[in-house]
């Protein structure tokens, strides 16, 4: 009994076995997984603060490009409207110049019938000046009757008045001609006018469009990067948490 009592008390005094760790080391291995949890547990707080900015910022993206959007469908109406009002307007541009061609044509028309009747009733004129109290005579011995010769009076009579009416119609209808062209003149330059201010409109409108379609690129290439940020937020949030349950286990 003895001998057991020695050899328990003996078994008291043996040195730790080799390869344990002591209480002081546990602790300072305590100590740096407790600084490691905390530095993992910062880490990712910080990448939760950057997830939440990143959504705060893809929801603030996602707002402007919404607003842009209904401003882009205004613009894009009015832009279309605008060009509406500019193609009517240059069909009636079309079509007035293709009148006043054709008033023109008219017009040129007459005044060369003008000249022509008017070089007729001129070589009469002066064939009966040149003719003078000869022609009288000769219409007096050639005419059986003084009856006759009135009718023939009256013919040549009724020959210069014809080509008097026909010269003042044709001077009449040159006198429309020229009222239709002032006219289609006039309303040319009107639609001319119109149109040079519809198609500024036009292009303003159109690089507006440019604009903001432009603007909603840059707000959509923005809003690409702040989704990788949010995602390499969510990854390391991801990461940070796989190694705080390795620490805290």
């Amino acid at each position: 009994m003895g001998l057991a009592l020695v050899v328990g008390l003996g078994s008291l005094w043996l040195p730790a076995a080799v390869g344990a760790k002591t209480t002081q080391e546990l602790q300072q291995d305590l100590g740096v997984t407790r600084d490691r949890l905390r530095e993992v547990r910062e880490g990712k707080q910080e990448a939760l603060q950057r997830l939440a900015a990143a959504e705060r910022d893809i929801q603030a993206l996602d707002q402007q490009i919404d607003g842009l959007e209904g401003q882009l469908e205004q613009v894009m109406e009015r832009a279309d409207a605008a060009q509406a009002r500019l193609d009517a307007t240059q069909a009636e541009l079309n079509q007035v110049a293709a009148e006043l061609e054709a008033t023109r044509r008219r017009l040129q028309k007459a005044e060369e019938d003008l000249h022509t009747q008017q070089t007729v009733l001129n070589q009469r004129l002066v064939s009966a000046y040149k003719s003078g109290t000869l022609g009288f005579v000769e219409l007096l011995l050639e005419s059986a009757r003084f009856s006759d010769l009135l009718n023939r009076l009256d013919l040549v009579g009724i020959i210069l008045r014809q080509d008097q009416d026909v010269l003042q119609q044709i001077a009449a209808l040159k006198g429309d001609m020229e009222e239709q062209r002032s006219a289609l003149e006039t309303r040319r330059e009107a639609v001319s006018a119109l149109a040079v201010r519809q198609r500024a409109e036009a292009d303003e409108l159109a690089a507006a469009v440019a604009e903001k379609q432009s603007a909603m690129e840059a707000l959509a290439v923005a809003r690409e990067g702040k989704q990788v940020a949010a995602a390499r937020a969510e990854s390391d949030k991801a990461a940070f948490e796989q190694q705080e349950e390795e620490l805290a286990a």
